[in-house]
């Protein structure tokens, strides 16, 4: 059976932890992406239909 050191354990831990910090700053870019491309896309169709509303 494996035994970890107080040191191994930590670097673990610490190793875990950056881990997460790594993903949750992927999903934050990732995330301020989408909504930047959702807002664009939102400004997109309403310029459209108020186009459309005015040749009719």
């Amino acid at each position: 059976m494996a035994t970890f050191t107080e040191n191994d354990l930590k670097e673990l831990k610490d190793f875990i932890l950056g881990q997460f910090k790594e993903v949750n700053s992927k999903i934050d870019k990732l995330s301020e992406e989408v909504n930047n491309l959702k807002e664009r896309l939102e400004n997109g169709f309403f310029q459209k239909t108020r186009f459309l509303k005015s040749i009719m």
